[in-house]
C-alpha cells in the first residue's frame, strides 16, 4: 500500500527526507522520476546511490533502457504490479515528475490506447527536422484547445499532442476530463515538499556543481559509446547535451555548468507551477519545517500524522 506521496522540485531535499522517513518506518521507495528511471544516468539525475538503496529498497529507478521511450501512461501499471505483488509493504512514492504522479493518482477516464511506434517515430522526426517552435505554432493552429498553456519548448507535451492528432485526427482536449482521484489512493496524503525560490535556486546551483565534479562527464562519456546516443530519449535529460559538448571539446566545463544551472532553475519553476495547479488535494509543506515536525515525532509516521 502507499503510505504517502512526496513530490517536489529538483534539489528541494525530498529524497533525503524520504530516505530518513522510509528507514525509520520500514517503508520502501517508489521513484517517480522520468530521468532516474533510465539505466546509466545515475550521476546526472541524482538517482539513488548504491549506499542509499542498501539502506532502503528503491523501485522504478535505473530499470529502463535509455533507448526506450517511456510514457507517463506506463508508470501506473508498473506501480500497480508492485503493489499487487507486495500487499503488506508500505511504499513512499517520491519524485518530481508531475505527469507520472497525475497518471497514477488521477487517471484519465478516456483511453485511446497506446500510440503505435511508427507514429512516435514520425513525430520525433518532424521535431528533428522542423524544430519544436515550428511544430508548436502549427499545433496552436490545428488544435488550439489541446495546445492551450503548452510552452513552445515543452517537447514532451508537443510530441504527445502531435501523436494524438496523427492517430485520431481529433483534439487532445477530447481525451481529457476533470481530475478524479483513483479510489484506491483516496486516503493517501500528497505532500508537496517545497522551498522559497532563492534558497531552492541556491541548492540547485550547488547540486549541479557537485554532480559535475562527481563523475557526470565520465558517465556521459560511457553513454556516448553507443553510436545512437544523441537519438536516445535519455539524451534529452537535463545537462547531458552539455556534458556531451564538453566531452567532444565543443564546450568548457564551466560553460556547461552555468547552462545546466539555468536550465535546471527553469525546470524547477515549471515543476512548482505543476504541483501548485495540477495535483488536486496536494498539501504544500516547507521541507525544513516538515523535517523538524518529523524530528519531534521521532520520525514515527503514524505519530506525525496524528499530530499534524
Amino acid at each position: 500500500m502507499l503510505a504517502a506521496v512526496l513530490c517536489g522540485a529538483t534539489a528541494a531535499g525530498k529524497s533525503a527526507l524520504a530516505l530518513k522517513l522510509a528507514r525509520a518506518n520500514g517503508f520502501e521507495i517508489l521513484c517517480a522520476d522520468s530521468r532516474q528511471i533510465y539505466r546509466g544516468l545515475q550521476v546526472g539525475t541524482g538517482a539513488p546511490s548504491p549506499a542509499e538503496t542498501a539502506l532502503v529498497p528503491h523501485h522504478l529507478a535505473a530499470c529502463i533502457d535509455p533507448a526506450y521511450v517511456f510514457s507517463p501512461r506506463e508508470y501506473p501499471s508498473h506501480v500497480h504490479r508492485l503493489l499487487e505483488a507486495r500487499p503488506d509493504t508500505h511504499f513512499l512514492v517520491v519524485g518530481g515528475t508531475g505527469l507520472y504522479l497525475k497518471e497514477l493518482l488521477f487517471p484519465s477516464p478516456f483511453d485511446r490506447g497506446p500510440t503505435p511506434e511508427p507514429i512516435k517515430l514520425e513525430v520525433q522526426e518532424r521535431i528533428r527536422i522542423r524544430g519544436l517552435a515550428d511544430l508548436h505554432a502549427e499545433l496552436v493552429r490545428l488544435d488550439p484547445e489541446g495546445a492551450k498553456s503548452i510552452h513552445p519548448n515543452d517537447g514532451y507535451r508537443i510530441a504527445k499532442r502531435w501523436e494524438n492528432l496523427l492517430l485520431t485526427g481529433q483534439s487532445y482536449a477530447r481525451f481529457t476530463g476533470p481530475a478524479v482521484r483513483d479510489p484506491r489512493f483516496h486516503a493517501v496524503p500528497i505532500l508537496w515538499l517545497d522551498r522559497e525560490r532563492d534558497p531552492l535556486y541556491a541548492r540547485i546551483d550547488a547540486r549541479v556543481e557537485a554532480m559535475a565534479r562527481g563523475g557526470w562527464l565520465e558517465e556521459t562519456r560511457a553513454l556516448m559509446e553507443d553510436p545512437a546516443w544523441r537519438t536516445l530519449p535519455a539524451y534529452t535529460s537535463l545537462g547531458y547535451a552539455e556534458m556531451t559538448g564538453v566531452a567532444e571539446g565543443r564546450m568548457t566545463l564551466a560553460a556547461a555548468i552555468e547552462a545546466i544551472r539555468k536550465q535546471t532553475r527553469n525546470y524547477a519553476k515549471r515543476q512548482r507551477t505543476f504541483f501548485r495547479h495540477q495535483l488536486p488535494g496536494v498539501e504544500r509543506r516547507d521541507v525544513d519545517e516538515m523535517e523538524a515536525a518529523l524530528e519531534r515525532a521521532g520520525w514515527d509516521w503514524e505519530r506525525f500524522r496524528k499530530r499534524d
